[in-house]
């Protein structure tokens, strides 16, 4: 989706799946990225660094962070295949 504001801003809004991850990285280079991870446990690799975003948490990234990896926890409600 994609919003824009009454200050000339455009924000971008999208849903990251293990189908469609190799996509963000292209998104991360827009500018601002804020990632809310809204089940389970995710753990993203970002600079060499490995984080654990737990359920409901958000982080902020810029064009200036590279996500090296995205690593989808399986969930008991939506187990990944």
């Amino acid at each position: 989706m994609k919003y824009q504001t009454n200050v000339d801003e455009t924000i971008f809004v999208s849903e990251i799946v293990p189908e469609r991850s190799y996509m963000f990285n292209q998104d991360l280079k827009t500018g601002l990225s804020i990632i809310w991870n809204k089940e389970g446990e995710t753990n993203l690799k970002i600079d060499n660094e490995v984080i654990t975003i737990e359920e409901d948490c958000a982080i902020f990234l810029t064009e200036f962070h590279k996500i090296d990896e995205i690593i989808f926890k399986k969930n008991e409600r939506d187990p990944i295949q």
